[in-house]
């Protein structure tokens, strides 16, 4: 049995597959550590930088408008060019401004270098989310986005611990060094071992360009499934944005301790999207989406409750955070599957528009939580009540599609 749409690669059987889009995926583990290692030097960055905290927390989420701006761009080369060579150019640009990145002290110059770092390691986002359009289709596609996501969701729990070490013995340009360093070891296993996916199919279409762009603007499940994918990223960007000074500056926790934290949270994420990759079929996308919806708004309602209660207990917000975790693990994979299945063709565009929409709507909840308070957490709870009604409202939209 084989699950390829594309007669290209209908040579190439399931592990072949799963090979390929896992060479791939250790590209993407790269650009989403970028994005979680260094949060726990948030607090020292700020005082070594002489700014303020907004400035720091601007470094994110100037990062994701770099990933959300250079989509298309990308997606363009993939379809014309091919995945393979579209990678590789990502992987160059990616490591030149991480070597900037190391050597600035001042910044200005360090915000320039994470938008062009976040443009470099768009390629490996889009190059990710063509290859599993290439090579499945159907319910694989959700319980491959299933599977890899419980991968991905390994980095945010397990980088800002690993950053709390890093900071606590060595400094901030180490965390970029530990990168810069994984980003040139997976180059290599890239260039050495990843093949091309693109099919002569995929060749003919990416001579349509502007026809495949405004297929996009047209395609309405496309652009719902992936909003729901995009704010339900918010929801975890957004606290992460701000934990640093919450619980570093608020509740006293070392640099190694708010790692740790972070890390029982996250943990809750793997679950969410494992059981979305193993039980996908068994449950199916509508389910999954509406309970998964509903207790993100419960959880919600739990922050805000507990903190009326105690404000001080450390414990109220993490039992619910890891609730809305869990819950946010099983619907980002149900979303992104049936928005991948959602792409007729040009594969390449269809996956850069969506990660447009996902990175993009992402940037600019991170603004927004950027500029809130961090002394609790009632701003985070409230605007993460908005998007579970925000996720609703698209649900409904959506209802004939599920």
């Amino acid at each position: 049995m084989f699950y390829s749409r594309n007669p290209r690669n209908h040579f190439l059987d399931i592990s072949q597959r799963y090979k390929i889009t896992t060479l791939i995926f250790f590209s993407t583990i790269v650009s989403q550590m970028a994005i979680d290692v260094y949060t726990p030097s948030f607090p020292a960055m700020q005082q070594v930088f002489d700014t303020t905290s907004t400035n720091i927390q601007l470094s994110l989420t100037l990062y994701m408008f770099g990933c959300a701006a250079l989509q298309l761009v990308f997606g363009y080369l993939a379809d014309k060019i091919g995945r393979r060579p579209t990678l590789l150019i990502g992987y160059v640009c990616f490591i030149l401004s991480t070597i900037m990145i190391i050597f600035t002290h001042n910044i200005i110059w360090f915000l320039l270098f994470r938008f062009l770092q976040g443009g470099g390691g768009t390629a490996f986002q889009v190059c990710m989310r063509t290859s599993f359009r290439d090579l499945f289709s159907g319910i694989e596609l959700t319980k491959v986005s299933g599977y890899y996501s419980t991968l991905w969701a390994l980095v945010p729990i397990l980088a800002p611990a690993l950053g709390g070490y890093i900071q606590q013995y060595f400094n901030w340009q180490m965390q970029f060094k530990v990168i810069l360093s994984l980003s040139a070891f997976f180059f290599i296993l890239v260039y050495k071992l990843v093949q091309e996916t693109r099919t002569q199919q995929a060749i003919d279409e990416g001579q349509h360009f502007l026809a495949a762009l405004k297929g996009c603007l047209t395609n309405r499940s496309l652009i719902l499934f992936a909003c729901i994918v995009s704010i339900a990223s918010a929801i975890i960007m957004s606290f992460i944005i701000g934990a640093p000074f919450l619980l570093q500056l608020h509740f006293n926790l070392s640099v190694v301790h708010y790692g740790w934290v972070i890390l029982l949270i996250a943990a809750m994420n793997i679950g969410g999207s494992f059981l979305v990759g193993h039980y996908a079929q068994v449950f199916g996308n509508k389910r999954i989406l509406i309970i998964g919806t509903s207790t993100i708004i419960i959880s919600a309602f739990l922050l805000l409750g507990l903190h009326f209660i105690n404000p001080n207990n450390l414990w109220f917000i993490i039992l619910p955070l890891c609730l809305l975790y869990g819950v946010d693990g099983a619907i980002y994979p149900a979303a992104a599957g049936k928005a991948y299945g959602a792409i007729k063709a040009n594969a390449g565009v269809g996956a850069a528009f969506y990660g447009t929409i996902l990175i993009g709507g992402c940037a600019v909840a991170l603004a927004l939580a950027a500029h809130l308070p961090h002394t609790t957490i009632v701003p985070y709870a409230l605007l993460t009540l908005g998007i579970g009604f925000i996720i609703t409202f698209l649900l409904v939209s959506l209802r004939k599609e599920l």
